[in-house]
């Protein structure tokens, strides 16, 4: 059975092919840990809109009429109806797109933390939604904005800043926040749960274990992660997360990647549109 390591010359490629102009690209996808190198492989036949590889793994769609971005991963190509087994598959196949301060600017003071109040955006639905076919091994299929929180007082380190919008898994995952080192990344998470993204899990897109509501509604998200940072803060400062103490006001995102995290026989797509971070400062 193949392990799905990240290789050491494998590279995003530039995919700018609906884009009339020489401007620097803003996002880069990342299909982490897929098996098949997504701009390797990538399928020539597809319009100028649509990224995807020849095998039916990944594949990023960007609607120029609706003005949506339409991602879809398909792990049963990867995994071909085996159980996925920790022991036997070190990682997990992601499709994200990413942007991060390696090849985007960020204003430090317009991205703090330090906000009277801040707010996350999204237009979101499940398109389609077929189950793992194997309910062996390691299930577990999200869909996440994870926000990058990083302070200058601890160069390198960040909190894994995120927000669940899928979570087919089992426990009480989809209604309490996860805080917890990742360990893929040697960093610190701090996941807010459906349940809070949405406003009631009732509203979420798996309002039930086991159930995805699939279709063409709209799900909108105003999410206020005002009190969820000043938690992260609080539980950095406890575990010694960035390894010095941190107050709010040292605390910037510097980057945000949005996409599927797979382990077991899914296959997913999630559209997505409008997504934005709002913050507001009081005038002193």
């Amino acid at each position: 059975i193949p392990q799905f390591e990240q290789k050491e010359d494998y590279h995003h490629g530039i995919w700018q092919d609906y884009c009339e102009t020489d401007e620097k690209p803003l996002w880069q996808i990342a299909p982490w840990w897929s098996k098949y190198d997504l701009w390797d492989n990538r399928d020539t036949t597809k319009d100028k809109f649509t990224l995807a590889d020849i095998y039916g793994v990944n594949s990023v769609t960007y609607n120029s009429q609706e003005k949506y971005v339409s991602m879809r991963q398909n792990v049963t190509k990867i995994l071909e109806g085996r159980p996925h087994i920790p022991s036997e598959y070190k990682w997990w196949p992601h499709l994200l797109i990413e942007q991060n301060s390696d090849f985007c600017e960020f204003d430090k003071v317009r991205n703090t933390a330090n906000a009277d109040r801040m707010f996350v955006e999204i237009d979101v639905r499940a398109s389609d939604f077929k189950d793992t076919i194997n309910p062996e091994g390691k299930n577990h299929a999200s869909f996440m904005i994870y926000f990058y929180l990083m302070t200058d007082k601890a160069p390198g380190i960040r909190i894994w800043f995120g927000l669940d919008l899928l979570l087919e898994t089992t426990g009480d995952d989809r209604t309490n926040i996860i805080w917890h080192p990742d360990s893929a990344a040697h960093q610190f998470m701090y996941k807010i749960p459906p349940a809070s993204v949405f406003g009631c899990i009732e509203n979420a897109i798996n309002p039930k274990e086991g159930v995805v509501v699939t279709g063409k509604e709209w799900k909108r998200v105003r999410c206020d992660i005002t009190s969820h940072i000043d938690r992260a803060v609080e539980l950095a400062n406890r575990d010694n997360a960035y390894g010095v103490p941190v107050t709010k006001e040292d605390l910037y995102f510097s980057g945000v990647n949005i996409g599927f995290e797979i382990s077991g026989n899914y296959d997913c797509t999630i559209d997505f549109k409008n997504f934005n971070m709002v913050s507001y400062k009081k005038n002193k």
